[in-house]
């Protein structure tokens, strides 16, 4: 995985892919393939379009990917090594130390929580 340019990453049991955060371990980027509104960890932080690509389950189904792949083969090196460069600097930024990393999922489950009282209906 570390020589390639991408690495597919389908949706796995949950809403995530560990295929995902293997990519990231290595600079490669991901092309997840599951539902278009799945939100990645710490994306009030990390703008992950930036980072990887997504292909939704319908493209999957109708045969669209094909044309992102294509696309994907066209992009300049320079625009692909930037890409892994911001992959490499959110990767160990945010999820190589697992202290840092710790402390992060408190702060999301704290935003979540937050959220989630502030558009509460009361009762």
């Amino acid at each position: 995985m570390k020589n390639s340019r991408f690495c597919l990453a389908p949706r796995g049991a949950g809403i995530q892919s560990i295929r995902f955060f293997e990519a990231l371990a290595v600079s490669t980027i991901p092309i997840y393939m599951g539902p278009k509104e799945t939100k990645f960890p710490l994306d009030w932080i990390i703008d992950w379009d930036k980072a990887c690509f997504r292909i939704d389950n319908s493209m999957s189904m109708n045969g669209e990917y094909m044309r992102i792949f294509d696309n994907l083969m066209i992009i300049p090196i320079d625009q692909l090594n930037e890409k892994r460069k911001y992959i490499f600097d959110i990767y160990n930024r945010y999820f190589l130390d697992q202290e840092v990393c710790r402390d992060l999922t408190y702060k999301e489950i704290e935003r979540k929580y937050d959220e989630e009282t502030k558009t509460a209906v009361p009762q």
